[in-house]
């Protein structure tokens, strides 16, 4: 997050809203990166079971594994994304709606 007093039009933002059985996911729906890529695929587990979501960033290439499938690999130069910055802070956002994270884990990649 660049900006965190406008964090969404200044980072980029992963999707975790639930879009179970959607047969076709769009970029605003749950594993898209919003205003960038959908994911290849819905890969959203019913409702009461966990996601799985690990996110890589390395140079200009963002990936997204979702419940163990590789549903994202964004070259940020050549997308919507080439002028958000690549590092920053990390954030959770909600609207208004209940949502529970575990076993979070960041990691500097060197």
């Amino acid at each position: 997050m660049a900006n965190p007093l406008d964090p969404v039009d200044h980072g980029i933002e992963l999707q975790v809203l639930d879009t179970y059985g959607l047969a076709k996911p769009g970029h605003h729906d749950c594993g898209g990166i919003i205003r960038a890529m959908a994911p290849s695929r819905n890969m959203v587990k019913p409702a009461g079971e966990w996601n799985r979501y690990t996110l890589t960033l390395k140079e200009d290439l963002l990936q997204v594994d979702f419940n163990g499938e590789r549903t994202i690999v964004l070259a940020l130069e050549q997308s919507p994304m080439k002028d958000r910055p690549a590092d920053g802070h990390v954030g959770f956002q909600d609207e208004a709606k209940r949502v529970w994270y575990r076993g979070v884990r960041i990691r500097e990649l060197k």
